[in-house]
Formats: C-alpha cells, structure tokens, sequence
C-alpha cells in the first residue's frame, strides 16, 4: 500500500485510537515526568480519541476534510502536558493531507518534519528524553526512508522502519532524564506515541488487535516507584496543573497578545503550553497561582473548559495506590488449565488465582496463557528489576 485516501486513512487513524486504548493503563503506569501523577496514558487517550471523534462528523469522506478534522479534534481534546504536545504532533502530520486526495510516504513523512518544529516550538523549555525526542527521531527515519528511494514507499514497511526507530531511542531516555532511570522505566510519552504508530501499523496491515495488552516488562517496580514518589513530592515547585480554552478572542488581540500570555505565564510557572490562533487557544501551565493564570487570559478572551488539578494530591493518591497494591502481592500465583465450570469451580476452591479455559480439544494460546499469568498479583519483580518465577499449574 503505497498511498493512503480518506477511507485508509480514517482506519488507520481508529487504529491508533484502539491501540493506544489498549495500552493506556501501561503507559499511566511509566509516568513520572513532568510529574509522577500517573495520567499521561489517559491524556494522551483522550486527545487522540477526541481526533477521531471529530473526524466521525466529517460527510465527505475526502482525506483532506478528515485530516482537518484529525488536526481540529485533537486540539479540542487536547489534555495534560503529553496530550498538548501530541496535538501539536497530530497537526503536522494532518497538514500533510491538505489539499490532497491521496497521501504517499514521503508527504507523510515531510508532515510528521513540520509536527516535529511545531510541537517544540510549543513547549517553552523542551527536554531531550521525552516524547519530543522520540517523534524527532522517528521524523528523522521517515525523512530518511522517504528521500533514498526514487519509487513510493510501501506503508507498512514505513511505519515497520519509524517504529523500530521510535522504540531504539525510547529504550535510551533513561540515559536522557535522571527521573526515569531512578524509577526503572522508559517515557511514557514516548511509549504512547509509539502505541498510536503501531496501531497506524495494524489498521493498514490488517492486524487484529486484542482487547487487553498487558506490557509487564515496561512496569516500574513498587520499590523504585515509591522511593521516586516520596523524594519528588517536595520537589514539586509549582502543584495546580492548570487548563483551558481562549475563545471569542476580543478585535484588538493580536498573536503578539497571545506570545505576551505565554511570556507571563513562565514567570509565574512552568510546563507552559500555549498553542491555537485568533480563533482558539489552547493553555496549559503547573504553577501555584491558577487564579493568575485565570485573569491574565481573561484579558484577551472569553474561558472555557477549565481544568485545574492538585498534582500532591495525585502524586499522594498515586502513592496510596501503589502501597495498596503491594498488600495484596503474592509469593506465588497459580494459573490453571481446565475445561468446564466445575473443573474450574475446584480450582478456584483449591486457591488458584486464575483459570483459563482450554482442554484437550481446545488448547489455549501461548497469548492466553501471558495474559493470564500478567493478571494474577504475584511477586514477580525483585529490587534488581529481575523478572522472578511464575509458576504455572494444569
């Protein structure tokens, strides 16, 4: 497949959606930067999700209407720090529609060139590590790819290339960000946008995706965890994660208004993400100060979908979470095999944790199998990040 029209491109845009949905809970679970508030799986979700919402009004069907819309949802959508960032992603590679009734590779890869400048022009302070760096070098791949080859590029072979890019650098933003060394894990960020490329990948290949995937390889251990949770809860400067909208902006506003907004914002906090237009303004900001943050927009417009949050108290909650969690580990978790609700009604009597069904006839994937075994709350990673023993009973 070397070209994608609206039809292709709206599958492969679900695609990233239900993909990404799949494994929100894995990449909530890798964050701890900007903050450890254990959301940027959902942000993310809820941007990419609202896109493709956006897209579904869409009567056309022309690709370029679609990717208009893709750019507008995600905008709309837009939520937390990673969710901002990712829209910014999505307008670029949006943009490389415009105007279109097909796309190739190489038009993909020059938008995914202009969502890269756009989403670090975004963000006020960029740091290497982060989704960011993930998406440039992934950028860098495609424009690779795309420009050594004087025939189209196949699609699935494109995205095959850019993921593995994307996850190469993914596993070194531990070297990159000292906070993710500390607690074990790779960006979350990063790991979102590689979901949503993959599940690109899946739509235009025709891969089924699964209802749950559970990644337990990329989970943090409790111990690094808490240890990052407590330490980073003092050094948390600025505690109200503050969004909203700038709509019906007044005649007199300017862009330079708007870069004035921005400019006072950093004073008075950090995490500033102020993106939009004339016509719309998306903010985000973690300061002490909401009520700040609040008037000085004010003054350029009217303010809609107001979002503050305590990140402490998330931060606190999160770490609650985890400690409830490490109550109910196990030494040893059991998995058994059988057929029939009576054969499985004994099992459970007996104190096994889970029961796949399966028998002589019916003999259950390796898949089911892992996923059986990654439900059960057993003890599995020691305080070296070693995976310890499973076991397993028929």
């Amino acid at each position: 497949m070397c070209k994608l029209d609206g039809t292709k491109f709206a599958a492969m845009i679900r695609g990233g959606a239900k993909f990404l949905e799949i494994n929100k809970k894995t990449v909530n679970m890798l964050n701890v930067f900007p903050v450890p508030d254990g959301d940027t799986g959902t942000n993310m979700f809820y941007t990419v999700s609202t896109a493709v919402k956006e897209t579904e009004q869409v009567t056309s069907g022309d690709i370029s209407d679609l990717a208009a819309a893709y750019s507008k949802g995600a905008l709309k959508g837009a939520r937390g720090n990673s969710g901002v960032i990712l829209s910014q992603i999505l307008k670029g590679i949006a943009g490389s529609a415009k105007d279109k009734t097909e796309i190739t590779a190489k038009d993909f890869a020059q938008g995914m060139k202009v969502g890269t400048e756009i989403a670090y022009s975004a963000v006020t302070k960029p740091k290497e590590g982060t989704i960011l760096t993930v998406f440039r070098v992934m950028t860098e791949k495609a424009l690779e790819i795309t420009s050594k080859r004087r025939k189209e590029v196949n699609f699935e072979d494109f995205f095959t290339k850019v993921i593995a890019a994307g996850e190469d650098i993914l596993n070194k933003t531990p070297d990159m960000l000292p906070v993710l060394k500390k607690a074990g894990v790779v960006d979350a960020g990063g790991k979102g946008l590689l979901c949503i490329f993959q599940g690109y990948y899946n739509a235009l290949a025709g891969i089924e995706m699964p209802d749950v995937v559970e990644d337990a390889d990329d989970k943090p251990s409790l111990d690094a965890f808490e240890r990052m949770v407590e330490d980073d809860l003092d050094e948390i400067h600025f505690g109200y994660c503050t969004e909203y909208f700038i709509t019906n902006l007044k005649k007199k506003v300017t862009l330079s208004d708007i870069d004035k907004l921005r400019d006072y914002l950093m004073t008075i906090g950090d995490c500033v993400l102020v993106i939009g237009d004339l016509s719309l303004v998306k903010v985000h900001v973690h300061t002490n100060n909401p009520d700040r943050a609040l008037n000085a927009a004010l003054k350029l417009g009217e303010l809609d979908r107001l979002k503050i949050e305590n990140m402490m108290e998330q931060n606190r909650q999160l770490l609650k979470k985890r400690e409830e969690e490490k109550k109910h580990v196990k030494p040893v978790g059991m998995v058994s095999v059988c057929a029939g609700e009576g054969m499985a009604s004994i099992f459970k009597d007996l104190g096994v944790d889970y029961i796949v069904e399966g028998g002589q006839t019916m003999n259950p994937s390796v898949y089911d199998i892992l996923t059986a075994i990654n439900k059960v709350n057993e003890e599995s990673v020691n305080k070296q990040g070693q995976r310890g023993k499973r076991h397993r009973f028929p």
